[in-house]
């Protein structure tokens, strides 16, 4: 109805309405993917193409992840492992107990160290959460190499 209307309107009314008018920004045959990018060849462009080039080039020039810091030093993994193995504690409270044995570690150090080498229990049933290195193996190697008795923290 407005469509066969408009020339009857007052030039107002034209102005406004001609603000609201719809533009097409993407044509495609069908729905629209929101997990898929659009393609950039479709979209109208307001940047130079120098100014996606430099964007691009950024991008791809960007860092990976930064690296985690974790304990490397043999006998200090040997201490942590000792201490961690079969505790009930939570991670911030075996982390606290091992940074008073390892004080030249930082605790989100000591944390991210126990986070990749050890797990904790699910606790099922009556049995309480213990921590265990995934890699007992590992475990026994390192103690075999530092030839000394159990240590604990």
């Amino acid at each position: 109805m407005l469509k066969s209307n408009f020339e009857n309107l007052s030039e107002e009314n034209k102005r406004y309405l001609q603000q609201l008018k719809a533009e097409v920004i993407i044509e495609t045959d069908g729905p629209i993917d929101p997990f898929k990018e659009p393609k950039t060849s479709s979209l109208p462009s307001k940047r130079s193409n120098s100014d996606l080039q430099a964007q691009t080039a950024s991008q791809s020039q960007s860092p990976e992840k930064k690296q985690k810091a974790m304990i490397t030093d043999p006998m200090d993994l040997l201490r942590l492992f000792d201490g961690v193995q079969d505790s009930t504690f939570s991670l911030g409270t075996v982390t606290e107990i091992a940074q008073k044995n390892l004080p030249q570690y930082n605790k989100q150090t000591i944390k991210n160290t126990i986070k990749e080498y050890a797990i904790r229990s699910s606790g099922k049933g009556d049995l309480p959460r213990k921590w265990v290195i995934k890699d007992a193996q590992n475990w026994e190697n390192l103690r075999a190499n530092a030839n000394m008795p159990t240590p604990s923290l």
